[in-house]
């Protein structure tokens, strides 16, 4: 590490006295307790061919100025990349990960998500407050985690557990082969129809199906229909513990699937159905209804 310590307006004035009484670089350096190359580069850096020119006060600009210059410029500092983040997160709405690793594996500028964060937090992007049915919002709306505190659901009984989350087989967990699905329900306006959702953790193939009935039997029905075509490549459902579940022995005697449950209040145990059912929220937030979308939009399956 070096040690070296930029002459102070103190010096810079006291060289100056030294050089205005004729003393040679070598005499002044050690009259300040400086190298003779130190008190040399402070000469020649503020551009001086006579050392009678020098002047204390101008030569402590110059060193602010160059200080200035020498720091690493904030990345998003560049209008242009500053653009491109907004486009991506504000958009296209993709999350400050993904932008991050998007753009690593793109070969485009480097920018790690952290960075992202904080200048949503701290406004430096609110000049492009984006536009939302007429409203402009603050950015910082845009993002699904908060930090807001959320309340616990009651606990639903009359779910039989058949297999807990710790006895999934091995190429589940690792996400080695296809067939490990994960399955939660989607929720509109209150009375409203609703998502049933289905993940595949390996591909993250994403199966929705638009209902109207909130009931276990016909979320039953639904899943046996969504995964009849895969019937012969399932190998484990892990739903939430929701009481829409509590007749997925039906699945299981239907396509000879088993489910796995999570333990209570662990949603990160199915977490990557969590985190599709909040890239659907972008779409569909609580508050709406989802009758006012057909249900040709919701019955076909897609890549993620």
């Amino acid at each position: 590490m070096s040690h070296y310590h930029h002459l102070s307006m103190e010096e810079r004035e006291s060289l100056h006295e030294y050089l205005a009484q004729g003393m040679r670089i070598s005499e002044a350096a050690c009259r300040l307790g400086r190298s003779k190359s130190t008190v040399s580069r402070e000469l020649k850096r503020n551009g001086y061919k006579t050392y009678s020119r020098y002047r204390p006060s101008k030569a402590m600009e110059n060193y602010h100025k160059r200080r200035k210059r020498s720091r690493r410029h904030a990345i998003l500092d560049d209008q242009e990349k500053a653009r491109t983040v907004l486009h991506l997160f504000a958009d296209l709405q993709w999350s400050p990960e993904q932008i991050s690793n998007r753009l690593k594996y793109e070969g485009g500028f480097a920018i790690s998500y952290p960075t992202i964060y904080r200048a949503i937090h701290s406004g430096k992007m609110e000049v492009c407050k984006h536009r939302h049915n007429g409203h402009s919002f603050p950015l910082e709306l845009k993002l699904r985690h908060r930090n807001r505190k959320r309340p616990k659901r009651p606990t639903h009984e009359g779910v039989k557990i058949t297999n807990h989350i710790s006895d999934r087989p091995k190429s589940s967990t690792n996400r080695s082969r296809f067939g490990h699905w994960e399955a939660d329900v989607v929720l509109g306006k209150r009375r409203s129809s609703y998502l049933i959702t289905l993940v595949d953790r390996k591909s993250r193939y994403l199966l929705v199906q638009k209902r109207e009935t909130n009931n276990s039997q016909t979320v039953a029905e639904a899943m046996i229909a969504m995964l009849a075509p895969f019937s012969n490549r399932l190998r484990s459902i892990t739903p939430d513990r929701g009481s829409v579940f509590a007749k997925h022995e039906l699945v299981t005697q239907q396509l000879g699937v088993p489910f796995y449950f999570p333990d209570p209040y662990s949603p990160w145990q199915r977490g990557t159905n969590e985190n599709t059912n909040g890239l659907l929220r972008e779409y569909f937030p609580r508050w709406t209804s989802m009758d006012e979308h057909s249900m040709s939009m919701f019955t076909t399956s897609r890549i993620r």
